[in-house]
């Protein structure tokens, strides 16, 4: 399997992990009601299904082969992201989609970073803000704050709308560039280790 289609992949992955979240949160899948805690699980479990394909993808492996593969680390980057997502929430609920696209692009940056020096071998909270993560942080900042908006249409609930299928669209599309462009930036670094 070549790594686009991996990417492309994983990247679907944590568009329906972020969408089932916001669904179940919000009450819109009528045949699952779900507590708070219910949904932040399986936002965690497509999160760290997605870190495992990342990871994987990097390094050239198969999406399945987790030998030699950091779990424990990527568990704590997944339940860091997912706290992310639940914070950023109630940012978005509480002061709006500008203030809630700011709040994600400059916490993904040290996020982000931390997941490439995991991907990459290297010591964990090195370089917390190098600049090479900066561009895709702002990428998944501002099109995930868009998808809140489509998503929510600016009433605190989502709908299976066309509003709410673009938004799934436009998750989709930020995942895809930033997932692209994070690839390709920890194939440079893989490569010259």
């Amino acid at each position: 399997m070549n790594k686009t289609f991996k990417v492309i992949i994983f990247s679907v992955v944590e568009t329906a992990g972020l969408a089932i979240w916001l669904a179940l949160l919000l009450g819109t899948l009528d045949f699952f009601l779900a507590s708070r805690l219910v949904a932040f699980v399986v936002l965690f479990v497509f999160l760290e299904i997605e870190h495992l394909f990342s990871y994987n993808t990097a390094h050239g492996k198969g999406l399945f082969n987790f030998s030699g593969v950091p779990i424990l680390k990527l568990l704590g980057i997944s339940l860091s992201e997912a706290i992310v997502w639940v914070v950023w929430l109630q940012i978005f609920n509480g002061a709006g989609v500008a203030v809630a696209a700011v709040f994600l692009s400059l916490i993904f940056i040290p996020q982000h970073k931390i997941e490439l020096n995991v991907i990459e071998g290297r010591p964990t909270f090195q370089g917390l803000l190098a600049g090479r993560v900066v561009g895709f942080s702002i990428v998944e900042g501002v099109g995930s704050s868009i998808w809140g908006k489509l998503a929510m249409g600016g009433h605190g609930s989502t709908s299976l709308t066309t509003q709410g299928a673009l938004g799934i669209v436009v998750l989709l599309v930020t995942l895809l560039v930033e997932h692209f462009i994070q690839v390709k930036k920890t194939q440079i670094v893989v490569k010259a280790l």
